[in-house]
């Protein structure tokens, strides 16, 4: 039978760089709200400028927000995949 190898440690590497990503993505969202604020409504009101800004801080919400649902995933995945490994090496030491 094969064998079945995970990297656990890239896993964790790669979900460690996450909430930097989602920091970033935070940042970018109050500052693009904060740039809404500074257009003239008049402005805003042209070729539905300040809509469209509003669209694009609800998408990286919705980004931010799948990022967070991705990170947890990650995590749960490192935590019961080493647990499951333990097991399976104490039960392997058992029949050698």
């Amino acid at each position: 039978m094969a064998d079945i190898n995970i990297d656990f440690r890239g896993i964790r590497n790669a979900t460690y760089k996450l909430p930097s990503i989602i920091a970033d993505i935070e940042r970018i969202s109050r500052n693009v709200g904060l740039l809404k604020w500074r257009i003239p409504e008049e402005i805003q009101g042209r070729r539905e400028v300040g809509t469209r800004i509003n669209k694009a801080n609800d998408e990286m919400g919705s980004i931010k927000r799948k990022l967070e649902d991705i990170q947890r995933t990650m995590e749960n995945i490192v935590v019961q995949g080493i647990e499951r490994e333990n097991k399976l090496t104490a039960n392997a030491v058992k029949f050698k």
